[in-house]
């Protein structure tokens, strides 16, 4: 993967780097809209999602915008692909994956031990997907800006590797699926992810966590 890639997905890959693995206990009681998120992510068996982003770098005055699509399926299965402005993704069910960049490289299997950054990214995913607030409230606080549909603010309890000074959530209606994050950080740049036509408990396509898999 050529180095200007690879820095362009580390940046995009920071969206979702919110739990680290030094973590603040914490004691307090869970909010009842909580419970109420990880109820209604508890009935969503598959989701399939497109997204776009566009990132505003604090040094230049041009946006950076980009799109893709997400795929979920109980209980480990995810798959994210960038299709623009680079065809590059990966598919992981538990611990086997494969990853692809369609720019440089050919389709590569791999096991999610040898691969932290995807395996970071679809953990992250997956406790979004679950509602997992219990893990999300170790290293960030979050206030409830709106119940329905929820819009959440997320501020690092202690100082944050990835430099994310905020991150703002917004469900779509119905509370049972994201509809947009807003990531804030401390060079003053953001990113803004909005997710369209997502639809949930579907048939997803046959293969579709392996379909690049090296034959």
């Amino acid at each position: 993967m050529s180095t200007p890639l690879k820095v362009y997905l580390r940046k995009y890959f920071r969206i979702f780097l919110i739990v680290v693995s030094v973590a603040t206990p914490v004691v307090a009681t869970e909010p009842p809209l909580f419970q109420e998120l990880r109820l209604l992510a508890g009935e969503i068996s598959t989701l399939t999602s497109a997204f776009t982003q566009e990132k505003k770098l604090s040094l230049f005055e041009h946006t950076v915008r980009s799109s893709g699509t997400i795929n979920y399926q109980q209980p480990d299965c995810i798959r994210w692909e960038l299709t623009h402005p680079h065809a590059v993704g990966f598919a992981l069910c538990g611990q086997q994956g494969v990853k692809w960049n369609d720019d440089v490289t050919p389709p590569e299997n791999f096991q999610s031990e040898t691969d932290p950054m995807r395996q970071m990214v679809a953990q992250q995913l997956l406790i979004w997907f679950r509602g997992d607030y219990a893990q999300i409230q170790k290293q960030y606080t979050i206030a409830i800006r709106q119940s329905h549909p929820a819009i959440l603010h997320l501020t690092p309890r202690r100082a944050d590797p990835s430099n994310i000074t905020s991150i703002t959530v917004i469900f779509a209606e119905g509370n049972r699926s994201l509809a947009e994050m807003t990531l804030l950080d401390a060079d003053g740049d953001s990113t803004r992810v909005v997710y369209h036509d997502t639809v949930l408990n579907s048939a997803l396509q046959q293969g579709i966590f392996r379909q690049r898999e090296v034959e």
